[in-house]
């Protein structure tokens, strides 16, 4: 407040929405006063670094951890030196957490749906080219966290799709067979040997090691097989989705990770977490930002402290996917998760998430937010029959015209 407009904040269980248009003073009227009248940990998408310009000094001055993923590195003079955070740490810790191996597959899937989602909200015409894309992109990812850990990279990754000759080899290491289809020499790679392995059931490591050199198998048959084009689709699929993250500014931001997606919903302090793309590279930041935020987001669902909230500002909401948001607008609320979308018109929602999505979020909303400048006919169409209702009102009143009252309509 002013000092002489009182200023009303009202919280929220879930999720909600705000429909701001361009020039409707969304930053000042709604993020930025979100982001600090917030007293829980919060994850911010910052598209031009504006925001954390704005509010890391006052939110650090009041006690909260305030992390930056900066890649760019955008403001860097005021910002300081951007963290990092490793996404396949969520694979790396499957392999290191008893119990853990069950989960690997089911990760890798959800990753890579993640960085290769489908479009709107339903499957399209190349679906099966993009699933044969997502597995090249699995497999990768797991030869390398089974053999780096947390030193793989989403960015080593890349570099070992992009070159098909390391790719067949590394999967011939893992199945055990040299190019003659002979036992490898150097091989099989020791699944039931490594460190990690230790920290799980004997069977579990069995039947995990079987399944990895199936699959490592299938991977030769496919790429060694008479026609290659239906590999060539595939791998040309996967180096495209991850060609923002092999090399640039987005790799070293993606690399060892400096914090844990976990600080969000532990520790006396609350952690704030700016996730700051560059808007003149939106095509190429847009997977980060999205990735990212499925990053904490499967964090903050997997740790125990359900009760414990943590705030989702997501500023232009439709610059980027959030995988699986429709499940979220409707079931987060059990974790802890609250989400505020923040966009420019209803239209511009669907195109990006699908009607049903959309739907959901009008449902699933407790508080709707429409700032001024409306424009989008759907939006006005929405806020006309929908919010405002059919209802006709009348109002009677007195009036004086000349020395004779009189009543008005």
């Amino acid at each position: 407040m002013d000092g002489s407009r009182p200023a009303l904040f009202f919280d929220f269980a879930s999720n909600a929405m705000t429909v701001a248009p361009a020039g409707s003073g969304k930053g000042i009227y709604t993020v930025v006063t979100n982001i600090m009248s917030i007293k829980h940990s919060k994850v911010v998408p910052d598209f031009k670094g504006e925001l954390l310009c704005i509010c890391k000094a006052a939110l650090e001055a009041r006690g909260e951890i305030v992390r930056v993923l900066n890649p760019g590195n955008l403001w860097g003079d005021i910002i300081g030196q951007s963290d990092a955070y490793n996404p396949l740490d969520i694979i790396a810790d499957d392999l290191t957490r008893p119990g853990g191996l069950r989960d690997v597959i089911d990760d890798l899937r959800e990753m890579c749906s993640q960085i290769l989602p489908e479009p709107g909200d339903k499957e399209g015409e190349n679906t099966y080219f993009r699933k044969g894309s997502k597995e090249l992109i699995s497999n990768g990812t797991l030869f390398e966290v089974m053999v780096d850990l947390y030193d793989a990279t989403l960015s080593s990754v890349a570099l070992l799709i992009e070159n098909r000759t390391r790719l067949e080899d590394m999967a011939r290491w893992v199945a055990g067979v040299d190019i003659e289809g002979k036992p490898h020499p150097d091989g099989p790679f020791p699944i039931e040997h490594t460190e990690w392995a230790k920290a799980h059931d004997p069977q579990d490591v069995a039947e995990f090691a079987a399944l990895v050199r199936a699959r490592a198998k299938n991977l030769i048959a496919l790429m060694s097989g008479g026609d290659n084009r239906t590999f060539d689709s595939f791998i040309t699929g996967a180096q495209q989705e991850l060609a923002p993250f092999a090399f640039g500014r987005l790799a070293p931001a993606m690399g060892r990770s400096t914090f844990r997606m976990s600080d969000l919903k532990e520790g006396k302090r609350q952690t704030t977490l700016f996730i700051v793309a560059d808007a003149s590279r939106m095509e190429a930041y847009k997977a980060f930002v999205g990735l990212m935020q499925w990053c904490c987001m499967t964090a903050v669902k997997r740790h125990e402290n359900k009760d414990r909230p943590v705030h989702y500002i997501l500023d232009e909401a439709i610059n980027y996917k959030v995988n699986g948001l429709e499940n979220l607008l409707t079931w987060g609320r059990s974790y802890g998760l609250r989400l505020h979308l923040i966009f420019q018109d209803l239209a511009a929602f669907e195109r990006i998430y699908g009607k049903t999505a959309l739907d959901t979020l009008l449902s699933e909303t407790e508080i709707k937010q429409f700032l001024p400048g409306q424009r989008s006919p759907k939006t006005l169409e929405l806020i006309s029959k929908q919010m405002l209702g059919d209802q006709s009102m009348m109002a009677i009143g007195t009036s004086r015209s000349h020395e004779q009252p009189g009543i008005s309509e």
